[in-house]
């Protein structure tokens, strides 16, 4: 994974809003658990853009994720 590879203090992602749910929830899922499994902290949640005077669809997928420890070797 690209990310552990890096070893990036912060990771900050934007994506659709049915990110979640596609194949069940499967695919995010697994990031998240993979994130997390290399010592991220992660926070998301669905930005509704209009509020920010974005002219895009309503709601994205906004995602941080903060390393915390060193990841595993």
């Amino acid at each position: 994974m690209l990310i552990r590879e890096s070893r990036l203090y912060n990771v900050s992602t934007e994506n659709v809003s049915s990110l979640p749910k596609f194949r069940n929830g499967s695919v995010f899922e697994q990031f998240l658990v993979d994130l997390r499994d290399v010592g991220y902290k992660v926070d998301w949640s669905m930005v509704n853009c209009p509020e920010y005077g974005v002219r895009q669809s309503p709601a994205r997928l906004a995602l941080l994720a903060t390393l915390t420890v060193d990841p595993p070797q």
